[in-house]
């Protein structure tokens, strides 16, 4: 919607200049405003698309999960693992986080948009990476030879690089925040599980239940 369809349906005929002016703060207030949600409702397609693309691809999730638990190696002897699978799935992974870094440089995106995402998380650990740098110093030799830009995966670099600062702030925020955030209502108790008996009653219980029982029968 832009502003013309929200001021087409005004009869500027039959107000006065207060009421038209008014008319018109109101106009641009509701287009502002309509503005702004739908572009917040495009940014968070993007990020949503960008996630599934992510998931897709078996290999890239699996290579996540290895940085994650730090069991990635950049080969020493990298000749026989270059050109290969393993190397197309990182490259693949970087160009996805490249992709996000650009549309995040270009103000496509906001930082609040992909922090405390998933997405958010796999390229801080892919940045924070000693492997995935050691590639990355193996592109930029690799590219200075072979008129590359310089600067392999460019923007997913910069887009670390501003996801780390975000994330130290907030975890020096949150640091008493407990990791199961408490509930403002009550709880019921959950039911034993299955199998096991229910709690027996105390004998404090017991012996209620029999002073109840005297004085019924009394």
């Amino acid at each position: 919607m832009n502003i013309g369809e929200i001021l087409e349906p005004i009869d500027w005929e039959s107000v006065g200049g207060a009421a038209t002016a008014l008319a018109l703060l109101v106009a641009l207030v509701t287009y502002v405003t309509t503005a702004r949600r739908e572009k917040s409702i495009r940014r968070a397609e993007l990020v949503r698309a960008y996630t599934a693309d992510f998931y897709s691809d078996e290999r890239v999730v699996k290579l996540f999960m290895d940085l994650d638990y730090e069991r990635f190696e950049f080969p020493k002897v990298n000749d026989q693992w270059l050109g290969t699978i393993g190397e197309a799935t990182l490259v693949r992974m970087l160009d996805l986080f490249n992709s996000i870094g650009h549309n995040y440089a270009r103000k496509v995106l906001t930082i609040e948009d992909i922090h405390g995402t998933t997405l958010g998380y796999a390229i801080l650990r892919a940045h924070g990476s000693l492997e995935v740098r050691k590639y990355l110093e193996h592109v930029r030799a690799w590219d200075g030879e072979n008129l590359g830009t310089g600067v392999p995966f460019q923007y997913f670099q910069q887009l670390g690089n501003d996801l780390l600062t975000r994330s130290r702030r907030a975890r020096e925020r949150n640091r008493a925040v407990p990791a199961i955030i408490a509930t403002t209502h009550p709880m019921e108790p959950l039911p034993p599980p299955r199998g096991e008996p229910e709690e027996a009653p105390t004998s404090s219980s017991r012996s209620e239940g029999s002073a109840d029982d005297d004085s019924r029968r009394a």
